[in-house]
């Protein structure tokens, strides 16, 4: 965005979608009861890591960006010193 608009534009939309987002923070939604019955966090976090792991694409799908993620982290950790170096 700031490189085909400008930065104002791109601190503008940035603006208006977190506008956005605090009016949409103020809705209330309602008493819906919980799916899970909420009985603690605990609980839901325990139902949520099996329904993760329950499936194969999520899981697979972490793994790889966990993977090329620190793969580029490692490289531009090594070549920082470098970068440093010449600039």
């Amino acid at each position: 965005m700031v490189a085909l608009a400008g930065p104002g534009w791109a601190l503008d939309t940035t603006a208006a979608a977190l506008t956005a987002s605090a009016l949409l923070a103020t809705l209330r939604l309602g008493n819906s009861p919980r799916p899970s019955g909420g009985a603690s966090v605990v609980a839901d976090l325990r139902e949520g890591w099996q329904e993760f792991s329950s499936r194969t694409w999520p899981w697979v799908t972490a793994l790889q960006f966990a993977l090329v993620i620190g793969a580029l982290q490692a490289a531009y950790e090594a070549l920082r010193p470098v970068v440093a170096r010449r600039t």
